[in-house]
C-alpha cells in the first residue's frame, strides 16, 4: 500500500490557493482598473450570454416550428382584430404590410377589412444567394426578416423593403419584376423626376476613417435613387451631407460621446427620405 505523503498534499494545496489567489487578485485589479484584460474577459462573458439568449429565444424559429422572432403575445383576450369604423369611404384602398399566415405579407384593403389583394414574400426565394451584407449577415430564416417600408403604384404593382437586406418590385400578380441587394431600409418614396427614394446603408471598414471621430469600422447611412427599372442611380452619403455642410456636431448633439467609449457603431438611424 503506498504511504500517503502529506508534504505532496501540503504542496499541491498551497500551488492551487496561489493560482487561485493570484487569478482573484489580478481580476480585483482588472476590474477597479478597467484594462485590457478586463475589456477581453468581458467581451468574451458578453459575447457567450449573448450567443446562449439567442440561441433560446430563436430556436422555435431557427427550426422552423414557430416565428416567434416577429410574434409578441395577444394585448387582448378575445379573437379577431379592432376594426376601422370610421365615417370615410369605405371604398378607400389601403395598403398594409405585416406577418400573416406564417409569413410576411403586403396587403391591399379597404376601411371595413376586405382583401382586395395580396402578396405574400418569402426572402429566400426572392433573395436566393444574398451576397450584399457585411460578415455573411444575411438573415438566417424567412422568420428572420421583416418588411418595413411599402409603396403601391397605379398598374398594380408594389415596391417595398426587406428591412436591411433588400429592395423589391413585384407586378400586381405577386411576380419579381426587379430586386436591389443593397441593405435597403424604412420608407420607400417616390421621386419627382422619376424612380424612388430609399434610404441605404453600407459598412466602412477602411483604416482612415471619413468622419473622424468616429473611428471604423461603422455603418453609414446613405441615399439611394432608384431608377424606375431598379438601377441606382445615385448615392449619397447622409454623414458626409453633414460634415460638408458644416453641421457634423449634430451627430454626436444628443448624445455623450468620448474616445474609446463603447457602441454601436451606427452614426445615424435615417427612417425617411423625401
Amino acid at each position: 500500500m503506498k504511504r500517503f505523503d502529506f508534504s505532496k498534499v501540503l504542496f499541491y494545496s498551497v500551488l492551487a490557493g496561489g493560482i487561485v489567489g493570484t487569478a482573484f487578485v489580478v481580476g480585483l485589479y482588472s476590474g477597479v482598473r478597467k484594462n485590457g484584460l478586463f475589456v477581453a474577459v468581458a467581451n468574451i462573458k458578453d459575447t457567450v450570454e449573448t450567443s446562449v439568449k439567442t440561441l433560446v429565444g430563436e430556436a422555435s424559429t431557427l427550426t422552423g416550428r414557430q416565428p416567434r422572432h416577429f410574434l409578441q403575445p395577444s394585448r387582448y383576450t378575445r379573437d379577431g382584430v379592432t376594426v376601422n369604423d370610421a365615417a370615410n369611404d369605405q371604398s378607400d384602398l389601403i395598403l398594409i404590410s405585416g406577418f400573416a399566415e406564417n409569413t410576411n405579407e403586403l396587403r391591399l384593403i379597404r376601411r371595413n377589412g376586405e382583401v382586395v389583394a395580396r402578396w405574400p414574400v418569402e426572402y429566400s426565394k426572392i433573395f436566393p444567394n444574398p451576397t450584399h451584407f457585411p460578415d455573411d449577415d444575411a438573415p438566417t430564416t424567412d422568420w428572420n426578416v421583416d418588411t418595413h417600408g411599402a409603396l403601391t403604384l397605379p398598374d398594380g404593382s408594389v415596391v417595398f423593403n426587406f428591412e436591411w437586406s433588400g429592395l423589391v418590385k413585384l407586378d400586381r400578380c405577386g411576380e419579381v419584376v426587379w430586386t436591389v441587394p443593397r441593405q435597403t431600409h424604412h420608407s420607400v418614396e417616390r421621386a419627382e423626376s422619376g424612380g424612388f427614394w430609399v434610404p441605404g446603408r453600407r459598412t466602412v471598414t477602411s483604416s482612415a476613417s471619413p468622419f473622424p471621430p468616429f473611428e471604423t469600422p461603422f455603418k453609414e447611412d446613405t441615399i439611394l435613387h432608384i431608377s424606375d427599372d431598379g438601377r441606382v442611380l445615385s448615392e449619397v452619403s447622409i454623414p458626409g451631407i453633414l460634415y460638408k455642410s458644416g453641421f457634423s456636431a449634430l451627430i454626436t448633439a444628443g448624445q455623450r460621446f468620448r474616445p474609446g467609449m463603447e457602441w454601436d457603431h451606427e452614426l445615424m438611424h435615417v427612417n425617411k427620405v423625401q
